[in-house]
């Protein structure tokens, strides 16, 4: 056995390029350098998957967790709720829940709803994935969330004079396009 030979996640890179990796191994890379807390080579890997498996709900629960941990609000709540969108006919209500939760206490203290952003908060969101990522809402994820300040009033709120934009991508465009309106 050679003990010189990088045997680390990194020498994968030099061995395997990304594009030939399906899902699954993709999958395993960011869990991996999750647990071993490389965050920023676990949200390089979570991106590609998020852009090469878009109808995959798994990327976008991983990158929803890593950027709520990187303090990322926007992001994690927009892909928490991606997240919903694709597993909704699956009836995977722990997700769901999970999802559910997140979304609840970005939304309750760091950010604003849905697609409404706060100051520098649109810069949390990379390029590539604007477009599957600034969509409405679907009925069935807004019904979640239909009366929950029913009985408390959120803790997070944005003062008056803080602008707040609403990116917008047209139906026929791609994200070369996204527009603050």
């Amino acid at each position: 056995e050679d003990h010189s030979l990088n045997k680390s996640l990194y020498s994968l890179r030099d061995i395997f390029s990304i594009e030939n990796l399906n899902l699954n191994i993709i999958d395993h890379l960011v869990l991996s350098y999750n647990l071993s807390n490389q965050y920023d080579q676990a949200l390089i890997y979570v991106r590609e998957m998020c852009i090469r498996f878009p109808d995959s709900e798994k990327g976008w629960l991983r990158l929803a967790d890593i950027a709520r941990r990187n303090e990322q609000y926007k992001l994690a709540m927009l892909a928490y709720a991606r997240t919903m969108y694709l597993i909704d006919e699956q009836n995977n209500e722990k997700i769901h829940e999970y999802c559910y939760k997140r979304i609840l206490n970005c939304a309750s203290n760091y950010t604003e709803w849905e697609c409404l952003f706060g100051k520098n908060e649109l810069e949390q969101i990379p390029e590539e994935l604007k477009i599957n990522l600034f969509i409405p809402w679907t009925s069935t994820i807004r019904q979640h969330f239909v009366n929950i300040y029913s009985e408390e009033q959120p803790q997070f709120s944005q003062k008056a004079h803080h602008h707040l934009l609403v990116p917008f991508i047209g139906p026929r465009q791609t994200n070369q396009n996204l527009g603050r309106y």
